[in-house]
């Protein structure tokens, strides 16, 4: 696959049901998180960010069993606060993105540090559907490679949802 097609809303790029490579759900979600920081599609950031929310049947998609049931239950009162992700500066322009999926994140992952997701998402492997493909990503000033951090894009099979730190749904 080579670029994912934009929906005609254009927010949420579309992918295959299912069977979406690493490197598809990457190109398809560094097209959603540049349009956060796109001069251009500024007045689309608050619907883009609203279609982005999970919707109930994510969780089942994106989470375990009764871990599913849980977040599904704990989402509203954990991202009650949630505003659309920005960048620092307005110099921040370009977007570093990983993308994985739980089954990569294990004890035996071979992939190298500076692509792995933050380690929130290797405490939680037990949680984490292994068919669904989590995202981070910085904005970064050209050349750059620290930035502005966020995470929690996730491709479900279906749609994009975006869960910040979903750790924090466990947290006390």
């Amino acid at each position: 696959m080579t670029q994912a097609p934009l929906a005609a809303d254009r927010a949420q790029p579309l992918l295959p049901r299912g069977g979406a490579t690493i490197t598809a759900c990457r190109v398809a979600a560094e097209q959603i998180v540049t349009a956060f920081i796109d001069p251009s599609r500024f007045g689309e950031h608050l619907d883009l960010f609203a279609q982005l929310r999970p919707h109930a049947d994510d969780f089942a998609d994106l989470f375990l069993g009764v871990y599913a049931d849980q977040a599904r239950e704990r989402y509203p009162t954990v991202y009650a606060d949630l505003g659309p992700p920005r960048a620092a500066g307005r110099d921040q322009t370009q977007v570093r993105i990983v993308c994985a999926s739980p089954l990569l994140l294990g004890p035996r992952a071979t992939i190298p540090l500076a692509e792995r997701l933050p380690g929130g998402y290797a405490a939680m492997l037990d949680r984490l559907h292994p068919g669904a493909t989590w995202c981070a990503w910085k904005y970064v000033r050209p050349g750059e490679t620290t930035g502005m951090a966020w995470d929690g894009l996730a491709w479900t099979g279906e749609r994009w949802a975006w869960l910040p730190k979903p750790w924090r749904m466990w947290e006390r």
